[in-house]
């Protein structure tokens, strides 16, 4: 396991009951929580037919979002917002120092993708969409999760197919 993953195990155990069995439905009820907090923390600053993002974002950041802003179609009654990895950092390991990405790959530390988008029905988080634009190996994809349980997931072949898959998402599950 990386220094990465140890990092990750550690902040998400330590947020954990040690009594109670973390069965894949937990972990995805636990998602889905924590992606609704999110959204609800944020939601001052939601727009309906807009992603929106945040303000002091790395310059490689904020060209993704903007091309991905060009390609994804947001429904008039949905609210969303793309989550750079650098803000990423920030929430899980604050103190940590200057968000730095690597020099050759422009990576942060602890994620490896260009960002992730949640979405969801403005004012109602009953149903929770979740696009992760991740690097290779990995492969980018949207989840879609309803009250706590995965109801459905999509992987695509790189970040342009999957805003594509996304603007189809977001108008079948969340108008």
């Amino acid at each position: 396991m990386t220094n990465i993953e140890e990092d990750k195990t550690r902040v998400i155990t330590s947020q954990r009951d040690p009594g109670r069995k973390y069965s894949e439905e937990t972990r995805v009820a636990d998602w889905y929580r924590d992606l609704k907090q999110q959204l609800t923390s944020l939601g001052p600053y939601l727009k309906a037919g807009r992603i929106v993002t945040f303000q002091n974002i790395a310059p490689e950041e904020k060209a993704f979002f903007e091309e991905m802003v060009g390609i994804i179609r947001v429904p008039e009654a949905v609210c969303a917002v793309f989550i750079p990895p650098s803000i990423v950092q920030q929430a899980m390991w604050p103190g940590a120092g200057e968000r730095q990405s690597d020099e050759t790959t422009g990576l942060y530390s602890i994620s490896p993708d260009a960002g992730a988008v949640a979405a969801q029905r403005c004012g109602s988080s009953s149903t929770i969409v979740n696009a992760l634009f991740t690097f290779p190996p990995l492969t980018p994809g949207v989840d879609v999760y309803e009250e706590g349980r995965l109801l459905a997931g999509y992987a695509f072949k790189d970040h342009r197919e999957c805003a594509s898959g996304l603007s189809d998402i977001l108008n079948t599950y969340l108008t």
